[in-house]
């Protein structure tokens, strides 16, 4: 881990041309960095490592699924008590003065972080396998799901899910947006909290699924 005195305070994703517009500004604030959302694995590795006070993230990176469950880990991990999900304001925004560049002290109270598609908490009825192995899983939408694991996943892995309940086994891919090592307590065992950003589902089977397995 850095030092106290070098560990990033704030750290930004953004998209690659306003990346390009930050990284001049010559008021910038101290002990801040700036990723491109193409970077979005080494932005987080340092998010994980550093937990810094403010992680700041473009409107538009922040509506992906990647982004979307990047702010509900930050949100949900006792880990980052201490951070605060933020949004970036530019001149472009309607709300922004005249004269305002960049503004990274705006709370995310508005719409941010929304995912494209409503995510479920899911009930333990469903049977979750990732990559052939038993797992736990925690909610689920048409764009991602959250699986507790008993074996280690690296972020950009290509995944299978098979999810059986009484009525359907549903066969999903996709791609492991975020991992996390976890100690369980009750168990004294290791096991890891994976994101997954899932590819080409059908949005009205999902959706279905979703509501028939959902927590009461």
């Amino acid at each position: 881990m850095l030092e106290d005195t070098a560990r990033p305070q704030t750290v930004v994703i953004a998209s690659a041309p306003l990346v390009s517009r930050l990284r001049t500004l010559p008021d910038l604030q101290e002990n801040t960095l700036i990723f491109s959302e193409a970077d979005f694995f080494a932005a987080l590795e340092v998010i994980l490592t550093d937990a810094p006070q403010v992680i700041a993230l473009d409107a538009q990176f922040a509506a992906t699924a990647r982004g979307a469950a990047l702010v509900a880990r930050i949100r949900t991990d006792p880990r980052f008590s201490a951070s605060e999900v933020r949004t970036l304001r530019t001149a472009q925004d309607p709300d922004a003065g005249p004269d305002t560049t960049l503004d990274i002290a705006v709370p995310t109270e508005l719409p941010f972080g929304t995912r494209r598609a409503v995510r479920y908490e899911i009930a333990h009825i469903v049977e979750t396998r990732v990559n052939g192995t038993l797992g736990q899983l925690i909610n689920l939408s048409a764009t991602g799901a959250q699986v507790i694991l008993p074996i280690r996943l690296r972020p950009t892995e290509t995944v299978r899910l098979l999810l059986t309940d009484h009525a359907t086994e549903l066969r999903l891919t996709g791609v492991v947006a975020w991992a996390a090592f976890e100690i369980d307590v009750k168990d004294a065992g290791p096991r890891y909290r994976v994101g997954v950003e899932l590819h080409d589902v059908d949005e009205s089977v999902m959706d279905r699924y979703c509501r028939r397995n959902r927590q009461p």
